[in-house]
């Protein structure tokens, strides 16, 4: 008798979500990639007890038909790469197709969207379609997420405390509000408004809503550019700095990620300046052919 069997779609789910949910700050940070891949301009979060209770993400992005919706729940079903070329010419954020199935199995999941014509809901408890149907036409898509992890309790003895898992989903909102000055985010825990950004386009001004009008000052904006790449963003002068390199922010096609390289790249550049326990402030993109980065690595 053979002992390989396939595992049901359920705990295949619960399997992947162990892989990509570590805590709710990535499920916070997997929704609003797929708000900004949808070409939202407005994205609001709204958070309970450090996201354990309720994470709620509401975007004016193209929405979905039912179909589409339907579909977006499978695993790997993704409208962002059809081929090799695809796989390895990157330009969305999310695109493996595994964050929606995972974060329904390990949650009660509510999904609602529209593309402005005819809305459709669907309500999923913990992997399992509960309901669905019609719903109000306003376009966009609204994710409601809660009780996650609760049945997979193991994973919920390894949060940590509301504060700070709030701090973590702060962190991600942050960075993606810097990345897309564009967007107007906002961000709420226990329904108090954390911070809200305009959405207009000019990062200076972000950074002045996150760090404060002191720091927005004090920041020398760069910009650089030859055949092969582009640097753009703003770096603080010696008289602004911070205890940990925490604040050194690196984007690479507006995607932010953390590359040692250009960390201590623009951290040796200050070392003559700076005591050696103080870091800058510096937020850096880098426009390059999407075809010479590895989004996985």
């Amino acid at each position: 008798m053979g002992i390989i069997r396939q595992l049901d779609k359920q705990l295949a789910n619960k399997i992947a979500a162990g892989e990509v949910i570590e805590r709710p700050a990535n499920v916070v940070k997997e929704l609003v990639e797929n708000s900004i891949d949808a070409s939202a301009r407005s994205i609001s979060i709204y958070i309970e007890e450090g996201g354990m209770q309720l994470i709620k993400v509401i975007d004016d992005g193209d929405g979905m038909d039912a179909i589409d919706a339907r579909m977006c729940i499978k695993t790997h079903a993704t409208s962002k790469i059809k081929d090799d070329f695809d796989l390895f010419n990157i330009t969305t954020l999310g695109f493996r197709g595994e964050a929606i199935p995972s974060i329904a199995s390990i949650s009660q999941f509510e999904l609602k969207t529209s593309q402005g014509v005819q809305g459709y809901r669907a309500f999923y408890d913990f992997g399992e379609l509960i309901e669905e149907g019609e719903a109000d036409a306003k376009k966009g898509t609204t994710i409601t997420v809660r009780k996650l992890f609760h049945n997979v309790p193991a994973r919920l003895k390894y949060l940590k405390s509301v504060n700070s898992e709030f701090s973590h989903i702060q962190g991600f909102v942050e960075k993606f509000a810097l990345a897309s000055p564009h967007i107007a985010f906002s961000l709420y825990h226990q329904d108090r408004l954390i911070f809200k950004t305009s959405g207009n386009g000019q990062l200076i001004e972000v950074i002045g809503q996150i760090y404060g009008l002191g720091v927005a000052k004090n920041m020398i904006k760069v910009e650089f550019s030859d055949e092969e790449f582009s640097i753009s963003g703003y770096i603080s002068k010696i008289d602004t700095s911070r205890a940990s390199k925490a604040n050194i922010i690196t984007l690479i096609n507006q995607r932010v990620v953390r590359n040692l390289m250009t960390i201590d790249a623009v951290n040796l550049a200050y070392r003559d300046y700076l005591a050696s326990d103080r870091y800058p402030i510096a937020f850096i993109n880098i426009e390059i052919d999407p075809y010479l980065v590895d989004v996985n690595v």
